[in-house]
């Protein structure tokens, strides 16, 4: 018999010197994982003799599958590859193989790190190509690259949230954000809380509130969509208006509910301003108005800011003149009197004002009270100052 015929090939080891001595044996050589490399095996002859020989491990040439083509708008970081779709690509161009491992890089692949189990963004995607391992029945069959083509959807605007004044009474405009006339082909199809409208234009016309969409398809058949939220603007309810007395004045802020933008106006309609609180206001009876922030409605409320003046100076020369009580908006009436409790005079809504005289006599320079009676009752009382 031919000795040659019983050669066979038993131990393997990472390095010669490993291999000479018989330490360090590789353990499963049938699964030994590994790069391009050399290892050593004891190649035995049936008739107790032995050598080391050195193995050359080499890996196979590439296989470059069909590429896989996604429709993915620049820069967009979505995870916009799904591995379920992948792996069908995958099946179809390999009837050979029961199962696929997927990696970002080939070094991945050898080592069998980091595969590729979830959904994944092109832009992760090195080189645009991934590494793919061929398996059957777990045995290896060898490695492939699938090469990733994006061939573009269509970049859109973002979505926008919109507001209507009145239903049938107005009309928007809805841009894609795409023109139809652009030196790339588009074709455009609208929906309308999801029911397919007729227009066909990068751009349409709507007085309607609800839910609109557009689909945009490029030359390539990729479709990107933009969405738009038409909401009918609601009236502002005012709910409440604080009155806060500070050192320089008082504050009054505006709570009010809507689904739009609002802005707010204190006394004058002809200037609205975007802050809801009002500064350095006055005592007396005032007029709030809230509207949207294209007018389609305008509220007002009157309030009330009690207050009186601490001094005033009737010198004729029309500042100060008069003595008064602001912001009371039912009847009273108001006594005047010195500290000895002499009456004076009597205001009323009426008679509002006091010009520091007593039977068309000018009163001295001093303090003065008041007492202050709503429904026949005294509610405030206080002084003041007559300066001459």
């Amino acid at each position: 018999m031919n000795p040659s015929q019983r050669t066979v090939v038993e131990e393997f080891f990472i390095n010669r010197s490993d291999a000479e001595n018989g330490v360090n044996q590789i353990t499963d050589p049938e699964n030994y994982n590994s790069g391009p490399a050399i290892v050593y095996g004891t190649v035995h002859d049936g008739f107790g003799c032995s050598e080391i020989t050195e193995i050359k491990l080499t890996i196979a040439s590439e296989t470059i599958l069909d590429a896989f083509t996604i429709c993915s708008a620049e820069g967009s970081g979505s995870n916009d590859i799904e591995i379920s779709d992948l792996r069908d690509h995958l099946f179809e161009e390999n009837n050979n193989a029961s199962d696929f491992q997927i990696y970002l890089s080939k070094n991945d692949a050898l080592n069998e790190e980091s595969e590729i189990l979830t959904d994944i963004s092109f832009s992760e995607i090195q080189q645009e190509k991934l590494y793919v391992k061929l398996l059957d029945q777990e045995a290896c069959l060898g490695f492939a690259v699938l090469p990733i083509q994006n061939t573009g959807a269509a970049e859109l605007p973002e979505d926008l949230v919109l507001s209507l004044c009145n239903a049938n009474q107005e009309e928007m405009l809805l841009d894609s954000g795409r023109d139809s006339n652009a030196s790339e082909d588009f074709t455009f199809q609208w929906f309308y809380e999801e029911e397919l409208l007729p227009q066909s234009s990068s751009k349409i016309y709507v007085s309607q509130p609800g839910t609109y969409n557009v689909e945009v398809t490029n030359q390539n058949s990729c479709v990107s969509s933009r969405n738009f939220e038409v909401n009918l603007i609601e009236a502002a309810i005012i709910q409440e208006v604080d009155i806060r007395n500070l050192d320089n004045g008082y504050e009054v802020e505006i709570d009010i509910s809507g689904n739009a933008t609002y802005e707010y106006s204190l006394d004058d309609t002809g200037q609205f301003q975007p802050s809801s609180i009002f500064n350095n206001v006055s005592p007396g009876i005032h007029t709030v108005y809230v509207r949207d922030t294209k007018a389609c409605k305008v509220i007002s409320k009157e309030i009330s800011i009690f207050g009186y003046d601490h001094f005033f100076t009737p010198n004729g020369d029309g500042i100060n003149d008069t003595w008064t009580i602001h912001g009371i908006a039912t009847d009273y009436i108001v006594q005047i009197y010195n500290r000895y409790g002499k009456l004076y005079t009597v205001l009323d809504p009426k008679n509002t004002r006091w010009n520091g005289k007593f039977e068309n006599v000018d009163l001295p320079a001093g303090e003065y009270w008041f007492s202050l009676i709503q429904n026949g009752e005294v509610s405030l009382t206080g002084h003041f100052s007559l300066i001459r």
